[in-house]
């Protein structure tokens, strides 16, 4: 889920991390720093060398939450761990549920649905797993550290030794470059609404 309007720079640009994205910005190191190890209450608009561009917020983490749960880590540096990740939802449920969530029901969002096979193929060796919504210290905050995110060819082992995880996020370390060629469906959608399709790949159809 993205930022509304942003398909067209998707498309051309790939989909980038917070920190990838602050690169390809060119935002200048002493800006960045409050954005990447702290935590956004609202969205925030950066004005880079080469273009602007919206880093969405974090309105689901609370560092109260992040200092009783987090193990072996700081909440700046977990704050690092998450912008230095894109991350997709392994099923529509959960985009469902971030859109009817309170702070973002009320306006547009762009979706995108992903083929996974195309995804793990072209970016594998940069492809984790996480069994728990890392962005997020709502309803009983899980613990979480340096072990939450494990590469996709060791997460079935983790799963075998704690039978009750299961795969809540899909992140890719830094960006999905070539995103435009494994995208299924591009759609505008806000809440209850009916989705708006604003690009669909002609074999998926």
């Amino acid at each position: 889920m993205a930022e509304d309007g942003t398909w067209p720079s998707i498309s051309e640009h790939g989909l980038k991390s917070t920190v990838a994205l602050l690169d390809f910005l060119e935002v200048p190191p002493n800006e960045r720093d409050a954005i990447e190890r702290n935590i956004r209450r609202n969205s925030v608009r950066i004005n880079g060398a080469v273009g602007t561009a919206v880093i969405r917020d974090q309105k689901p983490l609370f560092r109260s939450a992040l200092v009783k749960c987090l193990v072996g880590m700081t909440p700046e540096e977990w704050c690092w761990e998450l912008n230095r990740r894109v991350f997709f939802w392994p099923a529509e449920e959960r985009v469902l549920r971030l859109l009817m969530a309170k702070a973002y029901r009320d306006r547009h969002h762009c979706v995108l649905t992903v083929n996974t096979r195309n995804l793990l193929e072209k970016m594998w060796n940069a492809v984790h797993i996480s069994p728990i919504n890392s962005g997020s210290t709502l309803y009983r905050a899980q613990p979480r550290g340096a072990f939450t995110f494990r590469h996709i060819s060791t997460y079935r082992a983790h799963e075998t030794s704690h039978p009750k995880l299961t795969v809540a996020e899909v992140a890719v370390d830094y960006s999905v470059p070539t995103l435009h060629s494994m995208v299924i469906r591009v759609e505008r959608r806000r809440a209850d609404e009916a989705p708006e399709v604003i690009f669909e790949h002609r074999n998926h159809r």
